[in-house]
């Protein structure tokens, strides 16, 4: 071998060759013409459907968007998850009420209405009303509001026969305290005058408390929220009460695509 072929073999540099062209498709959530929208609304509740498997496992899922219309409902990733029995232990309903009430030419301290509640904090509201054909000077405000024998609250109002109106009183919050308490609506002095009635409304609402289960095993999805999940795992649906309610589910699939082959 010559000097000059040594070094050509030494330093040699191949010839370019064309390159391969691949195609290559991007697939994700932002491509929202290239996947597939799936609408339905299934019923559930304790006594018809307590608990229904929404989707299976599905890796083509991108995302579902899951919403219930009328009661609270636990989401789970298995049957068995589902059906704890903690998802179907709903707590007890919120005490309180409204009631209403009248008495005429009472005497002092007389209820005109009362809610006996359990302990716990209320939001409270209340209207009072003076009627029948005559009044005093003793009747102006003189309703008062009682926790039990103390005076919470004493009521501004007209000592004039008011009709069809009421004065409605401004709100409050009330706690009451362990072994309960009774509400009530009174007047505090004596009718001033013998032809008048007094007329009250009353309305009391716990607050602080939880409706649905108190220990859900899941998700916990409240009424008119939605809940978003981005995985292809199976999802079920757990009813916590006995009133139907309508899940709404949407779900968002990637469409099959050609992918690229080699020989």
């Amino acid at each position: 071998m010559s000097e000059m072929e040594l070094e050509e073999a030494v330093h040699h540099t191949p010839e370019p060759q064309p390159l391969v062209t691949v195609p290559v498709h991007a697939e994700g959530q932002d491509l929202a013409g290239g996947h597939q929208g799936v609408h339905f609304t299934m019923v559930v509740s304790l006594t018809v459907n307590p608990v229904v498997q929404l989707l299976g496992r599905d890796y083509d899922r991108l995302e579902c968007r899951v919403m219930t219309a009328d009661e609270p409902v636990v989401l789970a990733q298995s049957k068995e998850i589902a059906e704890s029995a903690n998802n179907q232990a709903a707590s007890a309903a919120a005490a309180g009420g409204v009631t209403s009430g009248s008495q005429t030419d009472p005497a002092a301290g007389t209820v005109i209405t009362s809610q006996a509640l359990p302990a716990g904090t209320y939001a409270v509201s209340w209207d009072v009303a003076l009627n029948g054909s005559g009044f005093a000077a003793g009747d102006s405000n003189n309703f008062g509001l009682y926790l039990g024998a103390t005076l919470l609250a004493q009521s501004l109002n007209g000592n004039f026969i008011s009709g069809n109106f009421s004065y409605p009183q401004p709100p409050l919050t009330v706690t009451v305290p362990a072994g309960g308490a009774t509400l009530a609506v009174k007047n505090i002095g004596a009718a001033g005058a013998s032809t008048v009635i007094y007329q009250a409304q009353l309305g009391a609402a716990q607050t602080g408390t939880v409706t649905g289960p108190p220990n859900p095993t899941g998700s916990y999805l409240p009424v008119g929220l939605d809940r978003v999940l981005r995985n292809g795992d199976e999802v079920w649906v757990a009813a916590t009460s006995s009133t139907p309610t309508r899940v709404s589910v949407i779900v968002s699939r990637r469409l099959p695509v050609a992918r690229p082959t080699f020989a």
